[in-house]
């Protein structure tokens, strides 16, 4: 009975360490370098763990997807790259907002416009340039549109970099995911102030001609109305 203890005990002891050698330890080593490059990302050594068993195969497998997640974030960083490269060279002011509203990017030309840095525009801080008086209306066709995820087009008064406001106008298109996950919208803004300047000079010399049209159509009433009187005062001359 006690040498089947013995043997027992051994066995056990035995198994806990083959168990300990082919299977804790290695999960403990592969845990360990998962955290590693969860802590420190992707890594040109990746995840080693020698062999040819269950284990190997799932660090390789891992090894697999971090290299596959690795090429997608290089890919990602080139494309937000290029599309900064193209916005800034662009001739018009881009931005684009998340869906709560707040500017989460503008272009180099934005900046230029409105003497204002980046850190100051996004979030809320594009709104402190936008004229008083045009933001209720901006705000409302703001909350409408992200309401209703559609396109919206508005002008409105930003200020300048040197303290002037200029007529800006403004398209935004909703953006989603390749998911069709709605994630904000991307606009642009084109200076309008001369067209701006031209309509309301246009009004002006509009308001002036039937001004003048006004006057004359008076004058004239005023004439005939004379010459009714004179034709009244000869008529009753001749009676007399």
């Amino acid at each position: 009975t006690n040498t089947t203890i013995v043997m027992m005990v051994l066995f056990g002891a035995l198994l806990f360490f083959l168990l300990n050698q082919l299977v804790l330890r290695k999960l403990l080593h592969l845990g360990k370098q998962v955290q590693k490059v969860q802590e420190d990302g992707y890594a040109e050594e990746l995840i080693s763990l020698p062999g040819q068993d269950e284990f190997s195969h799932l660090a390789d497998r891992i090894n697999d997807m971090l290299q596959a997640l690795h090429e997608m974030e290089v890919k990602r960083k080139e494309s937000e790259k290029r599309f900064r490269t193209i916005a800034d060279s662009a001739p018009v002011m881009i931005w684009m907002s998340d869906v709560e509203k707040k500017y989460s990017y503008v272009n180099q030309v934005w900046l230029d416009y409105t003497g204002k840095s980046l850190g100051e525009v996004l979030g809320d801080g594009w709104q402190s340039g936008v004229f008083a008086d045009d933001m209720k209306v901006l705000k409302a066709a703001c909350d409408g549109a992200f309401a209703e995820q559609k396109p919206f087009n508005i002008e409105y008064r930003l200020r300048r970099a040197d303290g002037s406001y200029g007529w800006v106008f403004a398209r935004a298109i909703p953006h989603f995911t390749v998911e069709q996950v709605f994630i904000g919208y991307i606009g642009s803004c084109v200076d309008i102030s001369e067209r701006k300047e031209s309509e309301n000079q246009k009004q002006q010399y509009i308001e002036e001609i039937e001004k003048m049209n006004r006057s004359m159509i008076e004058r004239e009433l005023k004439m005939i109305e004379l010459k009714k009187e004179i034709q009244v005062l000869r008529a009753q001359s001749a009676v007399r």
